[in-house]
């Protein structure tokens, strides 16, 4: 019997103190538990025992009441704030008001509320059917009263922020400078700038808030220009490469260079381009050749006429050229050997160069050499060809000498220039010097030399078949 009543006691003890509630409060505080007054606090704090959840008020006049939902035993510190007072009037009338995101209950035609309220920082939202929602954020200090006006619009007013002054922006079919303000109804909409920005389109989804902001990008395409020795240089901008000499349009930003050409040494840098920019480099050679030195280690240099890219050179940088050889000691000159040499000749290379135009496959030792082209092959060797267009029959020939095999539609041309230049066939624009086996037909043809817009030479020239014509711009 005595152990039945020490276990019932405990039975007792655990579910007294399962649901027992502690409130700590300041003296003179009421706590009300789910609308009852539990009574007053009198010495820092008062127990009872309670059903969860349940709703804790604690009221002291001249203090904000606290108010809570309990959902545990244990116990409950309240720390009472004085309170601060705000006064909102509304418009419309039927609008909602939420602070710190919990709607306050009002009356349907309410214009004005007077509300006692914690001290401290309080994000307000007031919303209403068929007008846009304001948000604001208030910051009361005990006992201070503070009143706010509160009209909802029908319209967004839309600030457009950029870092740098645009004119002539295009936005809703209305033009206007930016930054602006403007006032607008939710939806979509397309912001046109000037072409020589970057995002010359820009598209805003305006929510339907009372104030939206969106910072435009500004950001504008600057000219970097590219211009040096040599010129048959190339740039790498990021992963992409381009040929110099360059003028191009790229975003505002931070950009790594770097300048290469073969038989150079490759220059880097950095370019801010905030404005437009101009670069002239300089490339270091590798190893340079001094054709005297070659030359008076060379007796066919007196018997033979040696062109690299269309022009004698006393210095030249050891990479590949396009080396013309032709007879110094004939009224003719006439070509008996092409083709590409790092500028180091000391005699007359022994094989015959073969020249084919376009449509035309040369077979030569097991391989097939699609034109047009140069192939170098042994003297004396056996070659065949064959005409794709079926213009020239197939056939195979011994080779002894210099061969160019074309026709009068497909005749090739060398267009050489000391400087790089843009070149115009018949007023159409074909590339920059050099150009390497240019296909055209037989017969007068008008050439252009322009260089940086400046047409340096026109002339009227003749092209035949079945030789390879040079075209040399005179320095």
């Amino acid at each position: 019997m005595r152990i039945l009543r020490i276990i019932l006691l405990l039975i007792l003890t655990f579910q007294f103190s399962a649901f027992s509630l502690t409130i700590e409060a300041p003296s003179g505080s009421m706590v009300y538990y789910n609308g009852k007054l539990i009574g007053t606090i009198k010495e820092k704090s008062i127990s009872f025992q309670a059903t969860f959840p349940g709703e804790l008020k604690v009221v002291k006049p001249g203090y904000v009441t606290f108010e809570k939902i309990i959902t545990e035993d244990g116990t409950i510190t309240v720390n009472l704030q004085l309170p601060a007072f705000l006064n909102i009037t509304l418009s419309p009338q039927n609008s909602l008001v939420f602070i710190d995101n919990e709607m306050l209950k009002t009356e349907s035609d309410s214009t004005s509320l007077r509300l006692q309220i914690t001290p401290g920082v309080h994000e307000i939202k007031v919303i209403a059917p068929d007008f846009m929602q304001k948000s604001l954020k208030v910051e009361l200090s005990p006992y201070e009263e503070k009143y706010l006006d509160i009209s909802l619009k029908r319209t967004v007013t839309l600030k457009l922020t950029s870092d740098k002054p645009v004119k002539g922006a295009i936005i809703n079919n209305m033009i206007l400078d930016l930054p602006a303000q403007i006032e607008v109804l939710p939806g979509k909409y397309k912001l046109y700038l000037p072409q020589n920005f970057v995002k010359s389109i820009q598209e805003i989804e305006v929510p339907a808030y009372d104030e939206y902001s969106v910072n435009i990008d500004t950001s504008e395409f600057r000219k970097l220009s590219l211009s040096g020795k040599p010129e048959k240089a190339y740039v790498k901008i990021g992963n992409d490469i381009f040929k110099l000499p360059l003028e191009k349009l790229l975003p505002e930003g931070v950009y790594a260079l770097e300048i290469f050409a073969e038989g150079f040494f490759p220059y880097k840098t950095v370019v801010n381009l905030k404005n437009d920019y101009t670069l002239f480099y300089s490339l270091q050679p590798v190893q340079e050749i001094a054709m005297s030195e070659i030359a008076s280690d060379a007796l066919f240099y007196d018997l033979y006429e040696v062109l690299f890219d269309g022009y004698e050179r006393k210095l030249l940088q050891k990479r590949s050229w396009l080396t013309s050889i032709r007879e110094r000691r004939t009224d003719k000159r006439e070509l008996i050997w092409v083709g590409f040499s790092d500028g180091s000749l000391k005699r007359l290379p022994n094989t015959v160069p073969i020249v084919i135009t376009s449509k035309i496959n040369l077979y030569y030792d097991s391989i097939v050499f699609q034109g047009p082209g140069i192939i170098q092959v042994e003297k004396g060797s056996v070659v065949r060809f064959s005409d794709a267009k079926g213009v020239l029959e197939g056939r195979q020939f011994k080779a002894e000498k210099l061969t160019v095999i074309d026709d009068g539609t497909r005749c090739l041309v060398n267009i050489y220039s000391e400087q790089t230049c843009d070149v115009y066939w018949d007023n159409v624009f074909i590339g920059k010097t050099p150009i390497y086996l240019f296909v055209t037909t037989a017969g007068e043809h008008k050439i252009s030399f322009v260089k940086n817009g400046i047409t340096i030479e026109n002339k009227v020239i003749n092209i035949d078949s079945g030789v390879l014509n040079e075209i040399v711009l005179q320095k």
